[in-house]
């Protein structure tokens, strides 16, 4: 009861403490400054807070599982930047999503599970209306994986971001899944 008596006296007033537990007994970290995060200190080690490194970008792989095909008929398609829903043909403005910060998006990887396409097939980032030079293709009659590494978009606050996916022909082609790095 002493210990829970510590921690609650220790915890009053004390905006974003952090009650942690590394050898079974109870401790509180201590709230954090702006600006820092809550950072590992190791195994059986109490957390910081630390200051983020302002030379180390952030970078997230975001992954979507696609439930239905993406590349079919001889048409223009969009999908939201995150989102496994597919818009019809020719309706980017439903797909496009406002980024809420400035980032920097690349590393695209295209999943492919089957392909009847007798054309290859493009996916390509688009922003504020227009194709960048971030694009995969899958090859016709192809499926495993299709990737883009080396072409990376800045996007701004406010800016309008979707992906398009074309093909040349009639044809299904099922991508299970894409990936991409937003780098902040």
């Amino acid at each position: 009861m002493a210990t829970q008596n510590a921690i609650d006296n220790r915890i009053n007033g004390a905006a974003g403490a952090v009650v942690t537990s590394t050898t079974g007994a109870l401790s509180v970290a201590d709230g954090g400054t702006a600006g820092q995060v809550l950072t590992s200190t190791g195994t059986n080690s109490t957390p910081t807070f630390q200051a983020l490194p302002t030379n180390k970008p952030v970078t997230m792989v975001i992954q979507e599982n696609i439930p239905q095909v993406l590349f079919t008929t001889a048409a223009l398609r969009y999908t939201p930047l995150s989102s496994s829903l597919i818009s019809t043909a020719g309706s980017e403005g439903i797909s496009n999503q406002v980024m809420p910060i400035a980032a920097t998006i690349g590393n695209l990887t295209i999943s492919v599970t089957t392909n009847a396409n007798t054309a290859d097939g493009i996916m390509t980032l688009r922003v504020n209306g227009a194709s960048t030079a971030l694009t995969a293709t899958v090859t016709a009659s192809s499926t495993g994986t299709f990737t883009n590494t080396t072409d990376k978009v800045s996007v701004n606050a406010g800016d309008l971001v979707c992906w398009q996916c074309t093909q040349a022909t009639t044809g299904n082609t099922s991508v299970a899944t894409f990936s991409f790095s937003v780098e902040i």
